[in-house]
């Protein structure tokens, strides 16, 4: 074991502080029909709660494992059995590998993997941007159409995809 994962380690243990405690027990509310403890503290980008501490953000349900499972071994996961990245409730939380965890997300149906992707083709490309130079559609519209995403219309319209 090298320094630096000591020193991680003994973080980890420091962390759950009376703070800490304090904080995940008043920033979340129980979802009675999930039985989620609904984080309701500052997300992330990914949707994941946040608890900063000493200036450095920490994931909320990480710290509520440690905090009533115990530690969690170098480079594990938490997985969430109710695939909501907001709860806290420790009986929703279990470790995991990446591996686990990626694979949890493609039974689940929340990855592109499998899923049938629409493929524009250039004859499509093109004739969404005549039709959205007409001014008679909006970007929704043509997504909606063609069975794509309004990013992959904007995309498509400011030439980052079927570039000619």
């Amino acid at each position: 074991m090298g320094l630096k994962y000591l020193q991680d380690r003994k973080k980890e243990k420091t962390l759950l502080n009376d703070y800490i405690s304090y904080i995940l027990h008043k920033k979340y509310r129980v979802n009675e029909t999930t039985g989620c403890w609904v984080w309701t503290g500052p997300t992330n980008t990914y949707g994941y709660g946040v608890i900063e501490y000493m200036r450095k953000p920490y994931l909320a349900h990480r710290l509520s494992y440690q905090k009533h499972k115990g530690l969690i071994v170098s480079g594990q996961c938490i997985l969430h059995s109710c695939d909501n990245p907001r709860c806290v409730n420790p009986d929703h939380l279990r470790e995991g590998t990446h591996a686990e965890n990626m694979q949890d997300m493609v039974d689940r149906g929340r990855s592109i993997k499998g899923r049938q992707i629409p493929n524009l083709g250039w004859d499509s490309a093109r004739e969404i941007r005549m039709m959205y130079d007409t001014g008679e559609y909006t970007q929704q519209e043509l997504a909606d159409q063609f069975g794509v995403v309004h990013g992959t219309i904007t995309d498509v319209i400011n030439y980052r995809t079927y570039k000619e």
